[in-house]
């Protein structure tokens, strides 16, 4: 019996993510750029909850800025010390510059890495070095479909977080049907989007094609899959749930390894076994969480890129209608 579809892809992610252990260094730097599908839509609309107040801000850049400059005059820094400030900043600005490059390379080499497994799936090992090779050499053209997609986003975001400002201050009626409008059209545009970036970089990376093309492709290939696109999102949504849970169990394991460390302080009566703990403590947490981001974005790419592979070369068809007796 040959095992379902969405089965295989999720085996091979599996494999993917467990099998080739090098790949969670792509996966630590990849997943600065946001989970491939709809959570990363997810993320940042429920942030807008939280962040209203910011929104209407980002329609008043002047008197922002000059509310920062009477600030910045305000503190009367000397001359040294403006000069540390933009030493710093530069410091930061190209540590930005330098994530935002490995992340995008490891984006794209996780991509070719499940190309190169795409026949056979029975390597053993992935050619690291030509899959950076390939994400170097695709750079711009997925760096562009990011910030587009980030861009847009924050877009939708801003103008649902607007909506929601006004509702919160006391808007009328229609503020309310404006808010409920702007926030299902911000949730059909942002998931159509995160899917054309899928496979958009799909594109990119497998199939070689230009920037325009990809994206006309991607645009073509989301509109006879849609349904599929949304079933794949919901199970890596499930996938998610689950790791969000053993990063909680981290964190009480943590809280309790604290607390026992905690009591041998008031027992031995000196803090630096508090402070030794506190400092083990944190490294692994941190090393655990970074180690449970990177595999599950290796596991996520991998269903994603398996799946467009069939998508773009056989077509799947969707197991809801499927299973309603539609083929």
């Amino acid at each position: 019996m040959k095992t379902p579809l969405y089965r295989q892809a999720l085996i091979h992610g599996w494999d993917m993510a467990t099998k080739h252990k090098l790949l969670w260094m792509f996966g630590l730097f990849a997943a600065f750029l946001g989970q491939m599908g709809l959570l990363d839509l997810i993320v940042n609309t429920a942030l807008v909850k939280e962040n209203y107040v910011f929104y209407p801000l980002l329609f008043d850049i002047r008197e922002l800025f000059g509310v920062l400059v009477q600030l910045l005059q305000n503190v009367g820094l000397e001359g040294s010390a403006w000069i540390w400030i933009i030493w710093l900043m530069i410091f930061f600005g190209a540590a930005k510059v330098l994530l935002i490059f490995m992340s995008t390379v490891s984006q794209g080499a996780l991509i070719d890495a499940n190309a190169q497994q795409g026949k056979g799936r029975k390597k053993k090992h992935v050619d690291v070095g030509r899959a950076w090779d390939k994400g170097v050499s695709h750079f711009w053209r997925l760096l562009l479909l990011n910030v587009v997609k980030r861009v847009v986003i924050m877009l939708l975001a801003a103008s649902v977080g607007f909506a929601l400002y006004n509702v919160i201050q006391g808007g009328g009626t229609w503020h309310v049907v404006l808010f409920v409008v702007l926030f299902v059209l911000a949730m059909i545009v942002g998931m159509a989007l995160s899917f054309l970036v899928i496979f958009a970089a799909g594109y990119v990376v497998i199939e070689e094609y230009s920037f325009k093309d990809s994206v006309a492709a991607a645009w073509h290939l989301f509109t006879g899959h849609w349904l599929v696109s949304l079933e794949v999102s919901f199970l890596l949504f499930i996938a998610n749930i689950i790791v969000g849970g053993l990063a909680a169990l981290g964190l009480v394991l943590f809280v309790g390894e604290m607390a026992v460390v905690w009591a041998g302080t008031l027992l031995i009566g000196s803090s630096i076994v508090q402070q030794i703990g506190f400092f083990f403590g944190t490294a692994l947490i941190i090393l655990y969480w970074a180690f449970l981001g990177s595999s599950l974005m290796v596991f996520t790419t991998s269903v994603w890129m398996d799946l467009f592979m069939k998508m773009h070369k056989k077509g799947i068809k969707s197991r809801v209608l499927h299973l309603l007796g539609k083929r």
